[in-house]
């Protein structure tokens, strides 16, 4: 975690002990009264934070010291046929460490109906994760999620204008990294890219047809066959990458209220 989420803004706020934000600022960043962290508002500023007051045994107090913008998201709609529970949460996770735009989550003609019924899916538990990859990459951004009843439904809200690229290591001709390579001279400005990753047991003929038919490009990650969390973190890095969506290291302008 490298920095506190908060949903809403405040000027100054104070912690119970039994928050887990005030758990984290005590026992993992053992920080003192007037020690800072860096905190960030939901899709807002990030920030700096100086801990005004530490109560005995009841709260932490901390207030803000400065405020700048976050890094945006980067424009990437993802689809995904609904995978297991357990890597949805992954997937959730990295989503929103590399800042995609939005996921789009479809029952798969080989994804198990059960999936799409997780509790992770309800009460908008799946929050926790994307919150938990906004604050390890240093954001307050995080992806929109939609779930779907099937494929047609999710490429309904995918832009006709995107640059789409299916990925399937069975049927497609060129590397991600090659059609990248090939396209990003033709891309238009602000142009967004969509990318759709199978679920664990793949794609079905039905699927690789409708993609075919609304004029998806078809792309590999080499020969060998990856986990659908390792594929999903090699594509966006090669993406990213390619397209330059990181044309920075980390940085931050509150760096001097920090030390």
């Amino acid at each position: 975690m490298n920095l506190i989420l908060f949903k809403e803004s405040f000027k100054e706020k104070q912690l119970l002990f039994s928050d887990p934000r005030a758990q984290h600022i005590l026992k993992i960043l053992k920080l003192k009264k007037g020690d800072k962290c860096f905190v960030g508002f939901l899709n807002g500023k990030r920030c700096i934070a100086e801990i005004s007051e530490v109560s005995p045994d009841n709260y932490v107090n901390i207030i803000i010291l400065g405020r700048e913008d976050s890094f945006p998201k980067i424009p990437v709609t993802v689809l995904l046929g609904m995978p297991r529970p357990s890597i949805a949460k992954r997937i959730l996770y990295e989503a929103s460490c590399f800042g995609v735009s939005s996921l789009h989550f479809f029952n798969s003609d080989k994804s198990e109906l059960s999936y799409s019924k997780s509790s992770l899916w309800g009460k908008s538990k799946y929050s926790d994760y994307l919150y938990k990859g906004a604050e390890q990459s240093f954001s307050t951004q995080i992806p929109k999620v939609n779930i779907h009843k099937n494929l047609s439904c999710a490429l309904e809200e995918i832009s006709k204008n995107s640059l789409s690229i299916i990925l399937d290591n069975y049927t497609s001709k060129l590397s991600l990294g090659n059609h990248v390579k090939y396209y990003k001279k033709n891309l238009v400005k602000n142009q967004k890219i969509a990318i759709a990753f199978g679920p664990e047991r793949g794609w079905s003929r039905n699927e690789l047809e409708i993609f075919k038919d609304s004029d998806w490009r078809f792309a590999h990650l080499g020969a060998r066959v990856l986990r659908l969390e390792s594929a999903f973190v090699a594509a966006l890095g090669i993406i990213s990458d390619r397209f330059e969506f990181w044309p920075s290291a980390t940085e931050s302008k509150l760096i001097h209220l920090y030390n």
